[in-house]
């Protein structure tokens, strides 16, 4: 599944092996998340390679889907590693 496709609702691995939930239905570099516990709940904007795996849909369905960039995430990711180092 490609990272557009997420929509508002949709549970997903973030970097460093948390949850979050999808809250936004934009597409781009950038989306909106709310984080569970155990790191603490907050809502806060992540670049879309942070994204790892779609853990479920905002129906409930379980996925475990891993995510994949578009071609213009790839480049805006490898830009913005070139300029702030590689993490």
């Amino acid at each position: 599944m490609k990272t557009n496709e997420l929509k508002k609702g949709d549970i997903v691995a973030i970097s460093g092996g948390y949850k979050a939930e999808i809250m936004d239905n934009k597409k781009g570099n950038i989306r909106m998340i709310k984080t569970f516990p155990p790191l603490y709940e907050e809502i806060g904007s992540i670049y879309a390679w942070e994204i790892s795996y779609i853990l479920s849909n905002k129906n409930g369905e379980i996925l475990n889907e891993k995510i994949e960039l578009t071609p213009a995430q790839e480049k805006a990711k490898k830009n913005i590693n070139n300029f702030l180092g590689s993490f």
